[in-house]
């Protein structure tokens, strides 16, 4: 097979294999007593002996095949593994060589391979997945910390002892820097064309170049061994074929065929198989951080444990109760878990008696079915009228819109104008936030006397024309063509115990009080509408008191002089001379109006105000402050 450049491809494969021959069995390997041989490998052979100094289990490499890249190869694995110190990869103690053949010297892990677990179990449960694959992302994180790339991840490489631990093995084709004083600095050199790793778990740019592999395709390969333990297969198969090939090159994401793999586990596998490397994780530990919300309350010994218990006798420990549970989808969560079914069923249940229970007691429907013999309904309303020279009395037609458009908008421009100015003018400074406050009392007579049973406040909003923002107004006809003479305040339609009442509101100094009986629903079906009109209080005088101070020393200044503006921007009037002292044109000042006024002095900036002076006011005490005029030269 020959790449598309025509290298020739060169797969290393690193499982295991059975020889037809055999090697003589030794008793001592330099300083280490040999106690069995484990395997024969397509290197050489792998012994279990105990170290001379540590009295401790280890596992011996011995190559036994001649030639100058398999030993450079077998060395590198050396010098890599030594520079590697992490619980989550294999240890090694020493390299040396014996008699013409090189040896490794490594840590002994008693338990079994990720791939004989997945072979006898054949999926693994989600939490089981996810905290081995967990452990593996630690180990791997740590070398690509220490510019070292595996390019052989699968679950063969991957062990798990007994007591719980993960441990990545086998670093034979992994790429490194070149290694100076315990680290690595320089990238191995592959050739170009050259391809190597184990198929299965390669990724596309490994498949077409070695040169091209990045820490990214370590990502890739953990993508295919999570999907592996998950479904029991790897996703495109275990041997190289031309089928597997072209899928494998497929820039579309990874279809899935196992829809039995959970949501969450299922996005962070399809991002570590994207076929363009820069749309996968950036580093694996991105894909750790999508699964920690499963496991983060499981300490480091909670994880062994399960793993343990897991891998070695079928069930989790105790401690797994910490852990989240990995469910297939959110409402596949429904069905898989009891206490879901039932907290689904309850709040179901709750809040379709909460419904009914607002409906019945908290709605309209409660009073007409219930208590229509004591409870009646009333709407509260409270009319301004407008002048007619805005609104004509009884109404304003507007022109047609579609035929006249141009007219209709000239006319509601002016109409908008002239009521806006009414409004702000007139009412503006009485309505706080034009929302009137009506009390509402129930009476009872009782032998002849009546009393006051209880009191309520309703709140009138506006009906019609006034349009509220969060700091102001604007006037809105809607879609009406025919505009009415006066503004509506209203409350919604509420309901109270039929009996008798009295209305009060207070406005602009004026109370204005309506006495009515309301009939129970049994006697009317419609609601008593309680109309207020709105009398206009007349204007009466207003005088003003000023007093001007310095703003700096907070003491009054002398000597200014006060005008007030006649209307015109070159007209305004003296008030010493012509208001002052003289009470016939102070009677022209009226109260609901606006005044802007203007203070000068020769040492002090000039200051020109405005303000309103509201109809429920006789007197405006005017507070102003002056700055001081800075002089040439400071």
């Amino acid at each position: 097979m020959r790449s598309r450049g025509g290298s020739k491809l060169i797969f290393y494969l690193t499982e295991m294999k059975n020889l037809k021959h055999s090697y003589p069995m030794l008793n001592e390997i330099k300083d280490y007593k040999i106690l069995k041989e484990i395997g024969i490998g397509g290197m050489g052979v792998v012994y279990k002996a105990v170290h001379p100094g540590l009295k401790n289990n280890v596992i011996i490499k011995e190559l036994s095949i001649k030639g100058k890249e398999m030993g450079e190869r077998f060395e590198r694995e050396a010098k890599i593994l030594m520079t590697l110190r992490h619980d989550n990869i294999v240890s090694v103690y020493d390299y040396f060589i014996e008699s013409g053949k090189k040896y490794i010297v490594m840590e002994y892990i008693d338990g079994v391979t990720l791939a004989d677990v997945i072979a006898k179990k054949k999926k693994l449960k989600p939490l089981a997945a996810i905290l081995i694959f967990n452990e593996i992302v630690k180990g791997l994180t740590y070398a690509h910390s220490k510019n070292v790339i595996h390019r052989d991840l699968k679950p063969r490489n991957i062990l798990i002892a007994k007591s719980g631990e993960v441990k990545i093995i086998d670093f034979g084709i992994a790429s490194c820097e070149e290694i100076l004083d315990g680290e690595c600095t320089q990238r191995e050199v592959t050739k170009e064309g050259v391809i190597i790793g184990t198929p299965a778990y390669m990724s596309p740019e490994q498949l077409t170049d070695a040169k091209e592999t990045t820490p990214l395709s370590d990502v890739y390969s953990m993508g295919i061994i999570f999907f592996e333990m998950m479904a029991g297969e790897p996703p495109f198969g275990r041997s190289l074929t031309a089928e597997s090939m072209a899928a494998r090159l497929k820039k579309e994401s990874l279809n899935f065929a196992a829809d039995d793999i959970p949501a969450a586990i299922k996005s962070v596998i399809k991002k570590c198989l994207r076929y363009d490397p820069r749309k996968r994780y950036k580093n694996i530990t991105l894909a750790q951080k999508k699964l920690e919300r499963y496991v983060k309350k499981l300490s480091l010994a909670d994880v062994k444990e399960n793993i343990h218990h897991y891998v070695y006798s079928g069930k989790f420990s105790p401690s797994i109760s910490c852990a989240r549970p990995v469910y297939s989808s959110f409402w596949g969560s429904f069905k898989e878990s009891r206490t879901r079914r039932y907290a689904l069923i309850i709040s179901s249940c709750t809040i379709v008696i909460a419904v009914a229970s607002y409906v019945l007691l908290a709605t309209p429907v409660y009073y007409s079915l219930f208590m229509n013999d004591r409870m009646g309904k009333m709407e509260i309303r409270y009319i301004i009228p407008i002048p007619r020279t805005i609104i004509p009395y009884p109404r304003l037609k507007l022109p047609d819109k579609k035929l006249y458009l141009a007219n209709y908008e000239k006319t509601v421009t002016a109409v908008k104008e002239k009521l806006y100015k009414y409004i702000d003018d007139n009412y503006k400074d009485m309505i706080y936030n034009f929302q009137i406050r009506a009390v509402l009392t129930r009476q009872e007579l009782k032998r002849g006397i009546v009393y006051d049973i209880a009191s309520e406040e309703i709140i009138l909003q506006p009906e019609n024309y006034i349009k509220l923002t969060a700091n102001d107004f604007f006037v809105d006809f809607g879609e009406h063509r025919e505009l009415e003479p006066y503004l509506v305040f209203s409350s919604p339609v509420v309901y109270r115990e039929a009996g008798r009442y009295f209305l009060k509101i207070t406005l602009n100094n004026q109370s204005y009080w309506t006495h009515f009986d309301l009939r129970s629903l049994e006697e009317r079906d419609d609601p008593l509408v309680v109309e207020t009109l709105h009398r206009a209080t007349p204007q009466r005088s207003v005088s003003f008191v000023f007093d001007v101070i310095d703003e700096a020393t907070q003491k009054k200044i002398d000597g200014v002089k006060i005008f007030l503006f006649g209307g015109t921007p070159w007209y305004w009037i003296s008030w010493e001379k012509n208001y002052a002292n003289n009470k016939k044109n102070q009677e022209y000042l009226l109260n609901g109006r606006r005044y802007d006024f203007l203070f000068t002095h020769p040492d002090y900036i000039s200051n020109q105000i405005k303000l309103f002076a509201g109809r429920d006011q006789n007197v405006v005490n005017v507070s102003v402050r002056l700055r001081l005029r800075k002089k040439p030269g400071n």
